[in-house]
């Protein structure tokens, strides 16, 4: 679903770019701020679809990869202070 959207929003932004490329009397140029205005639709037309997406695969908050977790998070899970970097005193 959030693919369809990005597509449609790439395929607005294409029609608007090239139609202003037109009036510009460059097309290329068009095209170009097109591709950039339908990234722009699509990212705004499928922004909210991220937790839907999730729950459609069954996954769960507790499987996400702690590589990208912040070290504060990380260190709540074992109950460290994350600014104490000193050994022992």
């Amino acid at each position: 679903m959030k693919n369809d959207k990005l597509r449609v929003g790439i395929a607005l932004g294409l029609a608007i770019g090239t139609a202003f490329g037109l009036a510009m009397e460059n097309i290329g140029a068009g095209i170009a701020i097109g591709m950039a205005i339908g990234i722009a639709f699509g990212a705004a037309l499928s922004g909210g679809d991220e937790d839907e997406g999730e729950a459609e695969k069954g996954s769960s908050p507790d499987s996400e990869d702690k590589g990208h977790q912040g070290l504060g998070r990380i260190a709540a899970e074992k109950n460290e202070d994350p600014g104490d970097d000193r050994d022992g005193a």
